[in-house]
């Protein structure tokens, strides 16, 4: 099993090894309650907060000195590296984002052309956007110290930790890779930064930032396909699968792949009348109104078409998955499919088929068409002739019940291919890190000593999400 170190859910993250507090040396509630500075806010800074003068580790002689003597590993793209200029092309934000992400030790700001460019699906990642929102709303630019007034702009900044490289060598030794790690130890933001890494590697990603999107807020109807008796379509969560699919990251290669005999609409037939027909209208034949078969697009077009037309949806969203399992099995490319609350699609979703006049059932995740496809290409990783990777992660806030994400986790014993990626909780060295950055930024206004690092993991036992919580209020 690889273990590897937790990541926060915001802008700080790095590990050291420069402190030696230990939360021995706190013995009772009282004396760790003490330890900490008295509360003088009541703020709710949940989430890490940027530095915005601060521009990399060495440039702050607190936090930032003792990170960058203590081996902090940092891999992001901002600013503070190179810039990405509007208008250039996958291919140079991803040799921007390989070239920043080699400076280990490094806080850069994440510039907006690459998170467009290699996380479009950044909106649908909560664990990001919510540290990012938060953090862009609390400082000002006269508070940031940067000299500028006016509007601000939203801004990000990352730091990741040594566990970055232990999730990417996974992926590149194993095919079924699977995170693990307690609630709030990081988990989405591990996920989204590989699929960062890999697309500026040249993979082709398909990343489901929220697993639940396959499994709520849809259209739902029995399906009427040959095979697929018990199994319900949903038209609205295969459009939104598609749209994280075909993405500017993706286009180039999924243009480069041809698909036959597909399904789209006849854009030019002359849509039926409502109203009352004329004499020589109801002699004329009727208007040939359905679907045609195209003979031959591209595997990118078909996915655009189907992500805004619900008739073909389905449909289009299954063959997408296929094109891309047969696109790494014949080495034509790297192909890696990435899931977020993986677990999602083991539990119930929010659709129920009436059974009677007054009684109900739910439908289970496991018998939408859509999530059932999901979930076999996800298993078919682990296939001997498979060349496609698949990497997962189960949540434990999605209301999933523990037997059923236990379904969800893939089985190691015996398996060359499956492997598990751990982000434990945070220990006393790396808390000493994050609450000196934390100093540096302006959240902690309480000395960071050996004594307040020891309470803060005697109160959180290393829990990134509450020491984001307790450092904005109890070291105000």
């Amino acid at each position: 099993m690889l273990r590897a170190s937790s990541r926060c859910r915001g802008v700080f993250i790095a590990s050291s090894s420069s402190s030696s507090a230990r939360a021995s040396s706190i013995t009772d509630a009282s004396t760790r309650v003490d330890a900490l500075s008295s509360p003088a806010s009541s703020t709710n800074a949940i989430g890490f907060v940027r530095a915005r003068g601060v521009r990399s580790a060495s440039d702050t002689a607190g936090a930032s000195a003792s990170v960058a003597s203590s081996g902090a590993r940092a891999i992001a793209l901002g600013r503070g590296a190179r810039a990405i200029a509007p208008g250039r092309d996958v291919a140079s934000a991803a040799r921007g984002f390989a070239s920043a992400a080699a400076n280990a030790g490094n806080v850069y700001d994440i510039d907006d052309d690459a998170v467009a460019t290699l996380l479009p699906e950044i909106s649908s990642v909560k664990a990001l956007t919510a540290a990012f929102t938060f953090a862009n709303q609390t400082k000002g630019a006269a508070e940031r110290g940067d000299g500028k007034r006016g509007a601000k702009t939203a801004a990000r900044r990352l730091m990741a930790r040594a566990s970055d490289d232990a999730l990417q060598e996974a992926t590149t030794s194993h095919r079924r890779v699977d995170v693990r790690g307690s609630r709030g130890s990081g988990k989405s933001v591990a996920l989204a930064r590989l699929v960062m890494r890999a697309r500026a590697d040249g993979w082709v990603v398909a990343y489901v930032p929220d697993g639940l999107e396959l499994t709520r807020l849809s259209y739902f109807s029995k399906s009427t396909k040959e095979g697929c008796d018990g199994l319900w379509e949903t038209p609205d969560c295969a459009m939104r699968l598609l749209q994280h699919i075909a993405n500017a990251a993706n286009e180039s290669v999924l243009k480069s792949v041809k698909v036959k005999g597909v399904t789209l609409k006849d854009e030019n037939a002359p849509k039926k009348s409502r109203g009352k027909k004329s004499k020589d209208a109801a002699d004329a034949p009727e208007a040939d109104a359905k679907p045609k078969a195209s003979a031959e697009m591209n595997l990118f077009d078909y996915a655009k078409a189907g992500s805004t037309d619900p008739e073909i949806a389905v449909d289009c969203a299954l063959v997408v998955l296929n094109e891309l399992r047969a696109l790494a099995k014949n080495g034509d490319g790297k192909v890696m499919f990435v899931v977020d609350q993986y677990n999602a699609l083991f539990g119930p979703s929010d659709m129920h088929e009436v059974t009677g006049p007054r009684s109900r059932k739910n439908i289970p995740a496991k018998s939408l068409r859509l999530a059932r496809a999901v979930i076999e290409t996800v298993d078919s990783a682990c296939d001997e002739d498979a060349r496609h990777v698949a990497v997962t992660a189960a949540s434990h806030s999605v209301g999933v019940s523990k037997s059923n994400t236990e379904q969800s986790l893939p089985d190691e014993l015996g398996s060359s291919t499956v492997v598990t990626v751990e982000t434990p909780r945070f220990n006393t060295d790396e808390i000493a890190t994050i609450l000196r950055e934390y100093k540096a930024a302006g959240i902690v206004k309480a000395v960071v000593d050996e004594q307040t690092v020891a309470a803060m993991k005697a109160l959180t036992n290393g829990n990134p999400r509450e020491i984001q919580s307790i450092a904005s209020t109890l070291l105000r």
